[in-house]
């Protein structure tokens, strides 16, 4: 098989991939275009390109397009996923940096091998860089490290596999954090503009980083349905509901963005069940996650009904 016979065989499976209807009307005016994208391409040039072709395509297969519900929902959820993603990864390293520099840290009687912390920090690279190239403005570098973090956790996930002592509920809160941001379209998640670097770095260090504070400074160790236990457990919903307030209550508000916010709140529910044994408690923690979204999304739908009323009574047409 020569090189051009063995790319077409590459581009064919490709295009496989999108739905039949879609291939049938633009097949093969997508494979002229990727022929001529990846002309003189090898290696991982060539591999990009072939990544975002099976990328594109599974979007539409998934319903997950930039025109879509689902991936406006999505595009809605991705900032606050890789956000929290990385949030939660910041304080695990952090919690094994300082196991060890801090000797009066809770978490220093542990003795934690160089290799034991070397792994353990290293799992929480690819979101912590994914997330600073996202602050940079380098979508596809931190999509490429969106993707590894996220397959290595649902490696882990599947193959029991605990590095840093992550439990399940922890694994598959990643995973699904990861798989929000890296299914959102490209075109709805643009981290060139400003507001978008400015909302993930706002979201990173409001999600898990006050929790840690809040647990240090009132002594770590709560009895279940206090009032320091409840907020502590309800705070990685509290960012999502500002945003779903502000959408919600904007003259024009985006109904779809603002579901997708909440549901990047819901992952939370299952991590933070780690330390509950009871059905009642299980049941106050989805509350707790819960109540402030609704609440966000009932008050922000007030204020602008209410905006609206005043606009067009007396005074507002006045």
């Amino acid at each position: 098989m020569t090189l051009h016979q063995f790319r077409y065989r590459i581009t064919d499976l490709l295009l496989r991939l999108y739905p039949s209807r879609y291939r049938a009307a633009h097949g093969e005016e997508i494979a002229e275009v990727h022929a001529e994208a990846t002309a003189g391409l090898s290696g991982l040039p060539l591999l990009r390109e072939h990544a975002s072709l099976a990328a594109h395509a599974l979007r539409l297969r998934t319903r997950l397009g930039s025109t879509d519900p689902a991936g406006r929902i999505v595009a809605g959820a991705a900032p606050f996923a890789l956000a929290g993603a990385a949030s939660y990864s910041l304080v695990t390293a952090l919690y094994f940096t300082a196991s060890v520099l801090v000797p009066s840290y809770p978490a220093a009687h542990q003795v934690f091998s160089p290799a034991f912390l070397a792994l353990a920090c290293a799992e929480t690279l690819p979101w912590i860089a994914a997330t600073v190239c996202a602050l940079a403005g380098r979508r596809a570098a931190a999509r490429v490290l969106l993707l590894a973090g996220t397959a290595w956790k649902i490696a882990a996930l599947l193959l029991d596999i605990q590095i840093n002592g992550e439990s399940h509920n922890s694994l598959l809160c990643m995973v699904a954090l990861g798989v929000l941001a890296v299914a959102a379209p490209p075109d709805l998640v643009d981290v060139s503009q400003r507001s978008s670097r400015l909302l993930i770095g706002t979201m990173t260090l409001l999600t898990v980083p006050p929790i840690l504070v809040l647990n240090t400074t009132l002594g770590g160790a709560h009895a279940v349905d206090s009032l320091p236990w409840a907020l502590s457990h309800c705070w990685p919903a509290l960012p999502a509901a500002a945003a779903v307030l502000v959408v919600l209550s904007a003259p024009r508000p985006d109904r779809l963005r603002a579901l997708g916010i909440a549901l990047s709140a819901l992952p939370w529910v299952v991590v933070l069940m780690d330390s509950i044994f009871s059905f009642y408690a299980a049941t106050g923690e989805t509350v707790l996650i819960c109540a402030p979204l609704v609440g966000a999304a009932l008050l922000g739908t007030a204020i602008r009904l209410t905006r609206a009323r005043l606009l067009s009574g007396p005074l507002g047409r006045a």
